[in-house]
């Protein structure tokens, strides 16, 4: 694998304990492995046809330049995100969602399906090309018996995901390697509801004591006043079904004063305003403020601003999609945070990342699709509350 060397592997605890010759499988299988929690030793770790059983018999067979198919996932792996673990635990409580994925045929997209998979988070069902789909999966040691729609391009899988998700029996919608604006056109005909559609990205850093909602960074290019609203409800309502009873929300901006030359500022304290006339709801809504104050309450009193947001803020609400996915990116690639990405408003959960991110990625945004799908109203008491998608 490009980019790998002893050094690399010898500092991986697990990947240093795997064994050297065949015949150490069994030795080595008697131990208990270091990344997968005890409760999921039978299931995921011994059983033959396994991912893990594949990486580690390709390991034996091939040598240490050509193995480890799924070794970025274990290293990511070995990243503390206590946060996100915790949901991932939720979503494994729940029996598997069926989910398409629009063009499947790349590795990173098909280890990510194969994990969830693993994990019996999901029911996949591959969109794409049979033959590049069937030769990676025989690579990675995915099950040849997933399902297969053959499709001829980009936008032929993106339409078939969505015609799948029409006929019924689809509850969560993941992009694969295709280009964004290739996999939503079909969504944004034929899946969106009364709501709004809108991008959220949930990042978890080490620096930062609680799960940051980073919206709008994919979808939204250049939002008006009434379009932010409707973007920042949708982010508070997903808060909701996630277990944040009520988020705090920094309308970002440039500067933490209104200035009438930058509009960002204008909008921002327009939407405080509005969360105090209750015509936004759900949360505490203050800005504009600048990143730092809204991360930093040391900065926040350094500049002399006081605000029951600053310094414990859990909603980001950005100017524009160009800074939302340049603060995402620069999270998640200078500051080591680890990205999950999800739409919001179509009748299904949609699963929308990066072509770069990794498996992982695609792993903790399908375990919050499966916790959104299971927060609609029928699964609730009197199904009155709100959910960040559906009609």
């Amino acid at each position: 694998m490009k980019g790998w060397d002893d050094k690399k592997i010898n500092r991986h605890p697990y990947l240093r304990a795997a064994p050297r010759k065949p015949e150490d499988l069994e030795r080595f299988f008697s131990k208990p492995p270091v990344i997968l929690s005890p409760e999921r030793w039978p299931d995921h770790f011994h059983h033959k046809g396994s991912i893990w059983h594949n990486l580690y018999r390709n390991y034996c067979s091939w040598g240490r330049k050509n193995a480890f198919p799924l070794a970025r996932y274990l290293l990511e792996a070995d990243v503390s995100t206590p946060l996100f673990d915790s949901l991932a635990d939720r979503a494994r409580r729940f029996p598997p969602l069926t989910m398409a994925v629009v063009d499947a045929g790349e590795r990173s997209v098909l280890e990510g399906v194969a994990l969830l998979a693993m994990e019996k988070i999901v029911s996949p069902i591959l969109i794409g090309n049979p033959s590049q789909i069937q030769k990676i999966s025989s690579e990675i040691g995915l099950s040849q018996e997933i399902p297969v729609v053959p499709a001829h391009s980009d936008e032929d899988a993106a339409r078939m995901g969505v015609g799948l998700v029409k006929e019924g029996g689809i509850q969560i919608l993941m992009k694969g390697h295709s280009h964004s604006d290739t996999f939503l056109h079909p969504i944004l005909e034929g899946l969106r509801r009364k709501k709004r559609l809108s991008h959220v990205y949930m990042a978890e850093l080490s620096t930062y004591g609680r799960f940051l909602f980073i919206t709008d960074a994919a979808m939204n290019i250049a939002p008006d006043l009434e379009a932010k609203a409707q973007i920042l409800q949708n982010a508070i309502d997903m808060a909701h079904c996630l277990g944040i009873q009520e988020p705090k929300v920094a309308a970002l901006s440039a500067v933490e004063t209104v200035n009438p030359r930058i509009s960002s500022t204008i909008d921002a304290a327009c939407l405080a305003k509005m969360a105090d006339r209750g015509q936004i709801k759900g949360a505490i809504v203050d800005g504009p403020l600048a990143f730092d104050n809204a991360i930093s309450q040391e900065a926040a009193k350094t500049k002399g601003i006081s605000s029951p947001v600053s310094g414990s803020a859990d909603i980001l609400l950005l100017p524009d999609l160009v800074s939302g996915n340049i603060l995402a990116k620069d999270l998640e690639y200078l500051a080591g945070a680890t990205l999950a990405g999800i739409i919001l408003g179509a009748s299904v959960p949609v699963i929308l990342t990066s072509r770069s991110d990794p498996p992982r990625s695609r792993f903790l945004s399908a375990c919050i699709a499966t916790l959104l799908w299971h927060a609609k109203p029928r699964e609730y008491d009197g199904g009155d509350h709100e959910v960040p998608f559906g009609s």
